[in-house]
């Protein structure tokens, strides 16, 4: 939708983007459109902090935001060549959507450091990106983690650092997005939910027609 051309019928990933005026630039010929030009909210964190249990728990239940799994457009061809295309696949779905006029929200550990994202070329397309990390006590990561079928010690050891990442955040981060933090330690879901929900509505954009009820 973003990247064809309405008028002289060319896809290009290059399209140009006026983003003061929402507006598409076909570089082709040069034909403009308006376009809906949204936030997105990118919830990250390590396995175990709580992104998928609070997406399930949101899905559906925030009226004007779209709540995705990032894992679903996982696939292991994304780890080869091109590791950032991950990144950049899921940011084409979540601008084409907000065509329809409604924001996604999107869960998912790396979309929680705003350096997968900023340098993405479809990141012309969306007004801002709001981050969240969750992160969570490393004594509760781990038991969290060891009810998990295949958890191995190699893999724990690696989210407690990825956990402390989300929850220290890294060096020279300071000079990036600011990427506001959430301790779901001892919090049972309806809370944690709740919190995420809040951060959703607080840093939402006035969009015509679209409320959050």
């Amino acid at each position: 939708m973003l990247y064809t051309c309405e008028s002289c019928g060319k896809t290009r990933l290059d399209m140009g983007v006026d983003g003061e005026r929402s507006v598409l630039i076909c570089p082709s010929c040069g034909h403009e459109k308006a376009f809906r030009r949204l936030p997105l909210f990118a919830i990250g964190g390590a396995s175990g902090s709580g992104k998928t249990a609070v997406c399930q728990a949101l899905a559906g239940k925030v009226p004007g935001v779209i709540c995705l799994d990032g894992d679903l457009f996982w696939d292991r061809r994304f780890t080869q060549d091109a590791p950032d295309a991950f990144y950049e696949y899921v940011l084409r779905i979540s601008a084409n959507i907000a065509q329809s006029g409604v924001p996604v929200a999107i869960f998912n550990a790396g979309f929680g450091i705003p350096g997968n994202l900023e340098s993405c070329p479809s990141r012309r397309f969306f007004s801002e990106i709001h981050y969240l990390a969750l992160w969570c006590e490393e004594e509760e990561l781990e038991r969290r983690l060891r009810t998990r079928e295949g958890a191995t010690d190699e893999f724990i050891q690696g989210m407690k650092g990825f956990n402390a990442f989300f929850r220290f955040g890294a060096p020279g981060s300071e000079n990036g997005p600011a990427v506001e933090r959430l301790n779901t330690s001892g919090k049972p879901l309806e809370e944690t939910t709740a919190s995420v929900r809040e951060w959703i509505e607080k840093n939402r954009e006035e969009v015509p027609g679209w409320t959050l009820a």
